[in-house]
Order: C-alpha cells, then structure tokens, then sequence
C-alpha cells in the first residue's frame, strides 16, 4: 500500500477531509492512503454533523481573523472528531489565503514563510514517528 502527503486550501478541504476520514466509503479499500494531511484555512460547518473519524495525523491552520471561513468550525471539528486528534493552529491577524505571497489582506507581515516551515516540520516530526512506531 502506498502512503501519500495531502494539502488542502479552503474549498480543497472537502477532497482532504474525504481522503482523511475512516468513515467514508471509499477511504478503507483505496490502494493509495494518506500518511498525513495538512488542511490552511478550511471551512468545515457541515461536515462535524457527517461524522469523522481521523484516519491520518491532521495539521489545520488558520487565520484568526478569517472573515470567509471562520476558524471557529475547524476548532470544533478538532474538540469532536474521533480517531487520531486533529492538531489546530491559528494565525492571530491573519485572515484567509494568509500563504499567499501575492495576496495578502492583513495589516501585518503574512506569515507565508512560516506557514510553510511550520507544515514541513509538522510533517517531519509526523513521518519520524510513525517511521518510529512501525519498527518496534
């Protein structure tokens, strides 16, 4: 079986979310899964009452001040789901596509580089765990 990295922007989070979560038909027999998943920005209202059960260790990043996808159903998502807890990190400022280089909506600098940083480095901690776990 093969193991695979998924990124998702915003509207992006319903194929992350889908590929991510055990409940879904289509997850459990595919030959390729996720190995881990990192989800900036995602609106995620209705899929807490869908049910998730988190097939893949998740990083969700978002703007504290995102006026289109507000982080306050991402934090529910994470406190409700079941299976491997979602981590959930905010961007005090930030408001959304906050990685973007050329678009940014924020009075401060936008933490497009430290975005991208703290994914990588979330992910390398990720992958030398399970790496980790796998040879015991």
């Amino acid at each position: 079986m093969k193991k695979i990295g998924i990124v998702g922007r915003s509207n992006g989070r319903s194929t992350l979310l889908a590929a991510t979560n055990r409940r879904h038909r289509d997850v459990a027999p595919a030959q390729v899964q996720p190995a881990l998943a990192v989800a900036l920005y995602p609106g995620w209202e209705a899929d807490p009452r869908r049910g998730y059960e988190v097939e893949a260790p998740l990083l969700i990043l978002v703007g504290q001040s995102d006026d289109w996808t507000a982080p306050g159903s991402c934090r529910a998502l994470a406190r409700e789901a079941s299976g491997l807890r979602p981590e959930i990190e905010g961007y005090a400022g930030a408001y959304h596509g906050f990685d973007r280089d050329a678009r940014c909506t924020c009075a401060w600098t936008c933490p497009t580089a430290s975005t991208r940083a703290r994914a990588f480095k979330w992910a390398a901690t990720v992958r030398r765990g399970a790496l980790r776990s796998s040879a015991c």
